[in-house]
């Protein structure tokens, strides 16, 4: 019996906290819905951030090559936990292959602008 009293109670409580604000529990949320009004959607800036023109610039992309170098670096150290000869191994390994893919990412471009430059010639002559 207490407990049916203690949930009375409550019951009570809130509908007298609802008549005493004059707000249903119902009606209000659907007045507070049509009320609401959408905010202004954001104006987008066309100013450029500041990491592309850090990279627009040469500095910025030294700054960048030393930043992703010294986290290989630090990865390396991590992975062969301060073994030095394992360090100096994958070290030389992550060399070895930045050479082999820079050498051949430079082939591939040096041909893309022979390739280029032939065409060029013919289309002028038309």
């Amino acid at each position: 019996m207490a407990q049916k009293k203690s949930t009375q109670t409550t019951r009570r409580t809130t509908s007298t906290r609802n008549t005493s604000t004059g707000k249903s529990g119902r009606g209000s949320s659907s007045a507070n819905s049509r009320s609401r009004r959408t905010a202004p959607a954001p104006v987008e800036d066309d100013t450029p951030s500041v990491f592309s023109r850090l990279w627009a610039s040469h500095w910025g992309k030294v700054l960048y090559g030393i930043v992703v170098l010294l986290l290989i670096i630090g990865l390396d150290l991590l992975i062969s936990w301060n073994k030095y000869d394992v360090f100096y191994t994958i070290l030389g390994i992550e060399i070895v292959v930045a050479m082999l893919v820079s050498w051949v990412v430079y082939l591939i471009l040096e041909r893309r602008k022979q390739h280029l430059s032939e065409e060029d010639p013919a289309d002028e002559e038309d």
